[in-house]
């Protein structure tokens, strides 16, 4: 390791000073959303929490994350668990930045996109809540626990639950059987409503990461000198 690798590490063990991210709101989280993809980003947030490897991440990392491994889950299982078979968390997470979701090319040229169109409110808001530019994603996540980074990987493994409106879960009960994890999704209503389902889906997204691990180091998102 270099000297200057050593310092930095002496310094995150030592200077300990933290501020705390704001939570994102349901605005913020409307304005980020496109509906083919808002499902993606609830499930992705539900089935595999970032929360105590948030202290490292932008909110957009988080976002991009979660979309990008619930979609990959959902359309390619196989081929998505063979990329994630004996790698690290950064080599996951740089995988996952590169594959398309909805009609994007990537998760990021989302978040671009729909960034571009953001209220000045939620735009400052946004800004707040990447606060990391100087250090590269791999850096910050060689910080985390290693424990917390395979609870991570080990969740991607997990079979897929089918998510369902009050309304379906007998049907669907009935063609998956017994075995199939169902989830209910309570915030939403019984029968689904075309002018409530993503408003309800940012509202139980902003919830979500709103109980996130909001504290982080000012260090970690300084440039490097």
């Amino acid at each position: 390791m270099l000297f200057s690798q050593y310092l930095y590490v002496y310094k995150q063990i030592f200077f300990i000073t933290t501020v705390l991210r704001p939570k994102p709101t349901k605005s913020l989280i409307l304005g980020l959303a496109e509906h083919k993809l808002t499902d993606a980003l609830h499930h992705g947030l539900s089935e595999t929490s970032l929360s105590e490897i948030y202290p490292y991440l932008n909110l957009s990392e988080v976002l991009a994350f979660s979309v990008s491994s619930w979609t990959m889950r959902r359309d390619h299982p196989e081929r998505f668990q063979q990329e994630i078979e004996e790698k690290t968390l950064y080599d996951v997470f740089n995988y996952l930045n590169h594959q398309q979701v909805g009609w994007y090319s990537s998760p990021f040229e989302w978040l671009g996109h729909k960034e571009k169109n953001l209220s000045p409110r939620d735009q400052e808001l946004y800004n707040k809540m990447n606060p990391f530019h100087g250090r590269t994603l791999e850096e910050r996540l060689q910080l985390a626990h290693p424990m917390r980074k395979y609870e991570v990987i080990l969740s991607l493994k997990k079979p897929l639950p089918e998510y369902v409106f009050s309304c379906q879960y007998e049907e669907r009960r009935h063609i998956f059987g017994p075995s199939k994890d169902i989830v209910i999704m309570t915030f939403q209503t019984a029968y689904p409503r075309k002018d409530k389902v993503v408003p309800l889906f940012a509202a139980e997204i902003a919830r979500i990461l709103g109980s996130y691990t909001r504290e982080y180091q000012p260090y970690v998102a300084q440039t490097r000198e």
